[in-house]
């Protein structure tokens, strides 16, 4: 880049290149100066979100939670948000010194980014927060995850932790296990001889003191993978085996419990039982859970409303976790378990249907298909006779649900009705109320009281007009064709629709052509059309700031054969997937539509020998037009 110091010294003689060098030098700061402007403008605030995971990466306990939480977070949040994720995998790399290494790694790697709020994944995590919390993220709030079986009391005394505490799912498991199998004498306890196996085992084993009157209990540990697949290919009948995790075995073999778990299940003799939903499909009959899913959920939810600024205690009062029995349904076949004996509200996996179960729609629809075919050939027989009738009846039909159309459009514009109604009601009230006083006094002044009689009548004749343009709307009638106005029917659409429009919010733009060739239309049936679009084009408008509702109305003649009206509003639009179904007969985009209005809005357009279709604006929000042909179809 050339300065302007540098420019001073140039040949003076040349001054067309010194022009030329000053103009590329103005540009080039212009450039700088837009750029640097746009980046300041475009910046939005980052929240910064790690999540700390005890256990390995590939741990699938922690892939579902991590799903969880971001999906949450997309589905709850607008703001800009950055995750994080680290991995202490206490199970393999335990001991002070490998703490010590992390928080030093953690404490460097984040000391220019700082997280907002930190998700603490099953205990180890939790330990390992609380004890360098001072030195890491001193003042972040802290979001637990914690799973059955983690240790964690101890740690849950500062009031930025915050927890949704998971119910105790090993004793509903047991309760289970006793139900599905009342003839257990023992329970055969399996787990790993690894530092977080241990931990693990010492916290079930507490869990478990209330059942001893009941079962015994022997504890499959500090063994071999191979000694373990032994000892399960021996158990004695009347046994029940719970599954805790394995993340090392005695040997000194590393494994994800799910892992382990698939490797010894298929030696046991006798049902597997646990109290983790990412074991169900891999060996175990079920238990009852709290699934990691629900669990990342919850506590992304908890994130969020502590984010958003609430205080952290308050926000965990909010949430709870909610332990559900899970069974495998093949698991339930291999060891001839009844279904009638699960628990209510059982979720049953993995579920093989019968042949009628996984075919019975194909079975009726050819049973169906045969039935039709039979009844076509009877049908034809007599189809010449019967044709006439079902026209009409099918006409009546097509009558009635226009009519049914109408009265429900009338039911949205109930409260603008009562309203404009009860203005000339509440007005002849009030100059009778008026006419009486006068009529008492000494000497009545006959001019005001003929004044007065004149308003009354005004107004009666205002509200008359109110009711008759409904009854009008209301009355049930076949297709009468006339010679119309389309611009005098839309100005009465606008009218009986005016007090709607102010109740919404919404503003009516009119852009009625000077003059339009008259066409045969049935009033009342093409008023139920513009009504239709009309209160659709408003409904459409609903979520829009009421600066910017307006709703706009067109006719126009294409100077051939054909009147056109527009219905536009400035709404969010409609996808481009969804305009070629919007006509058809029970299809809609409203939640609680019935999807049969715009399909009853086109066979009126198309029996009047016209055509419909809609669009979305260049300038947002949709647009619907139809044509009349002038020569109007008889």
């Amino acid at each position: 880049m050339t300065f302007p110091s540098e420019v001073v010294r140039e040949d003076l003689a040349k001054p067309s290149m010194w022009i030329v060098r000053l103009l590329s030098l103005g540009a080039t700061m212009l450039l700088i100066l837009n750029l640097a402007g746009t980046g300041a403008a475009g910046q939005v605030p980052v929240q910064r979100v790690l999540v700390l995971y005890s256990d390995e990466r590939l741990l699938p306990a922690n892939i579902i939670v991590d799903e969880a939480v971001r999906a949450a977070f997309a589905a709850a949040t607008k703001k800009r948000v950055e995750f994080y994720s680290e991995f202490l995998d206490v199970a393999r790399f335990p001991g002070e010194e490998q703490q010590q290494r992390q928080r030093d790694f953690f404490r460097d790697k984040y000391r220019e980014r700082p997280p907002d709020l930190v998700f603490a994944v099953s205990g180890g995590a939790l330990v390992f927060l609380a004890e360098h919390r001072a030195e890491l993220f001193s003042g972040v709030p802290i979001v637990y995850c914690s799973f059955a079986g983690d240790p964690h009391a101890d740690h849950l005394s500062d009031a930025r932790i915050a927890e949704v505490t998971v119910p105790d799912c090993v004793a509903p498991t047991l309760e289970m296990m006793l139900h599905l199998h009342p003839d257990t004498r023992q329970v055969m306890v399996v787990s790993g001889s690894g530092p977080r196996d241990r931990q693990l085992a010492d916290i079930f084993r507490q869990e478990m003191t209330t059942f001893r009157n009941r079962v015994a209990f022997s504890w499959l540990t500090n063994l071999s993978m191979e000694k373990l697949r032994g000892e399960l290919s021996r158990l004695a009948d009347h046994t029940v085996v719970l599954y805790l995790t394995m993340f090392q075995d005695a040997a000194g073999k590393t494994f994800t419990p799910r892992l382990a778990l698939e490797t010894f299940a298929p030696a046991s003799r006798v049902p597997i039982y646990s109290c983790y939903d990412t074991y169900i499909g891999h060996g175990i009959v079920g238990g009852s859970m709290v699934t990691f899913e629900q669990i990342g959920r919850k506590a992304a939810q908890l994130g969020i409303r502590i984010l958003a600024g609430e205080d952290p205690q308050a926000a965990t009062r909010l949430e709870s976790h909610q332990a559900v029995p899970m069974v495998d349904w093949r698991e339930l076949q291999r060891w001839g378990i009844s279904e009638n004996r699960l628990p209510p509200g059982t979720i049953v996996a993995f579920r093989q249907l019968s042949f009628w179960e996984s075919y019975h729609w194909y079975i009726v629809a050819v049973g169906a298909a045969l039935a039709a075919q039979s009844a076509l050939i009877i049908a034809l027989l007599s189809q010449r006779a019967r044709r006439r009738r079902a026209e009409i009846v099918a006409q009546q039909r097509q009558l009635d649900l226009a009519h049914a159309s109408r009265l429900t459009m009338v039911g949205e514009l109930t409260a603008s009705i009562a309203h404009e109604i009860s203005q000339p009601l509440g007005a002849i009230l009030s100059n009778a109320e008026t006419a009486e006083i006068l009529l008492e006094s000494k000497q009545p002044h006959l001019e005001d009281v003929r004044q007065i009689l004149a308003d009354i009548r005004k107004d009666d004749l205002r509200a008359n007009e109110v009711i008759r343009r409904m009854r009008e709307l209301l009355r049930k009638r076949e297709l009468e064709l006339k010679r119309i106005d389309l611009n005098a029917v839309t100005s009465d659409v606008l009218l009986l629709v005016d007090g709607e429009t102010h109740r919404r919010g919404v503003e009516i733009e009119k852009q009625l052509a000077d003059t339009l060739p008259v066409v045969r239309g049935d009033v009342i049936h093409l008023q139920q059309v513009l009504l239709n679009l009309i209160l659709n084009g408003m409904e459409a408008m609903s979520e829009s700031s009421e600066s910017n509702r307006r709703l706009t109305m067109r006719t126009a003649y294409d100077g051939k054969s054909n009147v056109e009206v527009a219905v536009a509003d400035s709404g969010p639009g409609i996808p481009s997937e969804r305009l070629p179904l919007l006509f058809d007969s029970f299809f809609t985009t409203k939640p609680h539509g019935m999807g049969l209005g715009l399909a009853i809005v086109r066979s009126i357009v198309e029996a009047h020998g016209g055509r419909i279709w809609a669009e979305n604006n260049s300038s947002g929000g949709a647009c619907f037009r139809f044509t009349l042909p002038v020569n109007g179809k008889e």
